[in-house]
């Protein structure tokens, strides 16, 4: 569903507690972000239902990566780590679950090869077997940048990435991929306002993030009113009487 027909549902149908009522878009969406990000932090089987669908996914097309000091990462044994790459720009806000966030794939440019979601420490582990596969690579997500470990003795040429991920706006993937414009053409969206692009929700949530936010933003606005006149009369919104006293 598009976000400016989603705002105009829930406009419409808030209208049937007041018509004078009135909650900026700004804030129906903010809200509605929240409720879906609740819903899928605990939901622990969010990331299997969602690659299930075609929809709510995002890529960001080329993710161009710079090395940076092995000790920028505090858990990661310099010992086994012969340098470090990270992603330049910080990524668009994603979605999370129980077990970290939704991320499909993280691959290299042309597909040829795919990264493996690990903690520093894991990471640490792994390079400590006696065997392992020398063609798995590694990736980590830190406060919103990926980072690729390149393990000593061993040659990984990776200057940029593509990660499919389930992330929150849309547009702000849009934005980001217009940033890099060196790596890819993304000229077709570059008018489109926020509105027009699509809620990042999957279906199967929707109909319950609707009744949530409407419950929510029924109990805001009939809490205002209560507050507005604490004795029940509107010419005198500022007296500190009891309501009880008023009946």
């Amino acid at each position: 569903m598009i976000i400016r027909q989603y705002i105009s549902d829930i406009t419409n149908q808030i209208k049937q507690y007041s018509m004078d009522s009135y909650i900026s878009p700004k804030f129906i969406y903010s809200e509605t972000i929240n409720i879906i990000s609740d819903f899928l932090k605990k939901d622990h089987e969010a990331k299997r239902k969602l690659q299930k669908l075609s929809t709510g996914w995002s890529e960001i097309k080329c993710l161009n990566l710079e090395e940076v000091d092995v000790v920028e990462c505090a858990e990661l044994d310099i010992r086994m780590c012969e340098k470090l790459m990270r992603s330049k720009n910080r990524l668009p806000d994603t979605f999370s679950y129980s077990f970290g966030n939704i991320i499909k794939h993280v691959a290299s440019i042309n597909f040829s090869s795919f990264y493996d979601p690990v903690t520093p420490r894991q990471w640490n582990a792994i390079q400590k077997r006696e065997f392992r596969d020398p063609n798995k690579y590694y990736y980590f997500f830190i406060d919103g940048y990926i980072y690729i470990p390149v393990p000593k003795k061993q040659v990984i040429n990776v200057e940029a990435l593509r990660v499919d991920a389930y992330f929150i706006s849309k547009y702000e993937v849009d934005v980001f991929n217009l940033t890099n414009s060196e790596c890819i053409d993304c000229q077709n969206n570059k008018c489109l306002s926020p509105l027009d692009y699509e809620l990042v929700c999957p279906g199967y949530l929707l109909n319950d993030v609707k009744k949530e936010l409407l419950n929510r933003l029924a109990s805001l606005f009939l809490k205002v009113q209560l507050d507005a006149y604490p004795n029940m009369n509107p010419n005198e919104p500022n007296s500190q009487r009891d309501i009880q006293n008023t009946k």
